[in-house]
């Protein structure tokens, strides 16, 4: 199992998740008595080397100068390659039989959007990222680690490409863009942090208002059962107040 910290967004971090991964990857591949899948994992390791070359140039050039070298259409097109590498080579983890491994994997997408997102790059998909999101929502349970995550959601959302915050797709229920949202507003309440929760609770009823009446029913039902201290509560009142919904109560 790889130590994943789906919030360390810097090259270094990056690479050295990445290059466990990728080790084991080899390892795995190499024992499945697949040539097949022995040689994608070879290319995989050698393209997973080439992006973190990649990355690490980037960021010593913008300490050096004080600019991101790439414009951000390439800073997207570097992140839209690194997600297909870990992509491929978690297809080839789950041939092999290595799904844990694999699951492992997908959550490098997380820490590399990051990278995108903080090197002035756009998020063209949110789908996939939003699927790994809400595992990482079901696997943490610190405060601390809950604010990260709410945090980390949002800075992902912030990225998006402008067709995603257009948000065109209003009546499919599911599309990532909402789901996105949502969920960061549940992780933000399960925190019990007053700063987090308006920032989420804030994004959401701007991007998604006509969510808003039932979700903040649904989040003051929560708060009752977490026993989330009347500080904090007092957050989530002003928002309820805002989306009260209309008929008897």
């Amino acid at each position: 199992m790889i130590g994943i910290n789906f919030a360390a967004a810097d090259a270094e971090s990056f690479a050295a998740m990445l290059q466990a991964g990728v080790e084991q990857a080899m390892v795995a591949c190499a024992e499945s008595a697949n040539d097949q899948e022995d040689g994608d994992a070879a290319l995989y390791a050698a393209g997973a080397a080439q992006l973190i070359d990649v990355l690490r140039r980037v960021e010593a050039d913008t300490r050096s100068t004080g600019a991101v070298p790439l414009q951000p259409a390439e800073i997207g097109e570097l992140g839209g390659y690194g997600f297909g590498l870990l992509q491929g080579l978690e297809d080839c983890l789950r041939e092999a039989g290595s799904a844990e491994l694999a699951g492992d994997l997908a959550l490098l997408n997380v820490p590399l959007a990051l990278w995108v997102a903080r090197h002035g790059g756009v998020l063209e998909e949110l789908g996939p990222l939003t699927d790994i999101l809400a595992q990482l929502a079901n696997m943490v349970e610190e405060p601390a680690q809950l604010r990260t995550l709410a945090a980390t959601m949002g800075e992902l959302a912030d990225a998006a490409a402008p067709a995603v915050r257009g948000d065109l797709e209003r009546l499919d229920p599911g599309r990532p863009w909402r789901i996105l949202h949502l969920n960061r507003a549940i992780v933000a309440t399960r925190s019990g942090d007053a700063e987090s929760m308006e920032a989420a609770y804030e994004a959401l009823a701007r991007r998604l208002p006509e969510d808003g009446a039932e979700f903040f029913q649904e989040a003051g039902r929560r708060v009752e059962r977490l026993g989330t201290p009347e500080a904090v509560r007092g957050v989530l009142r002003r928002f309820q107040a805002r989306f009260r919904p209309l008929g008897p109560q």
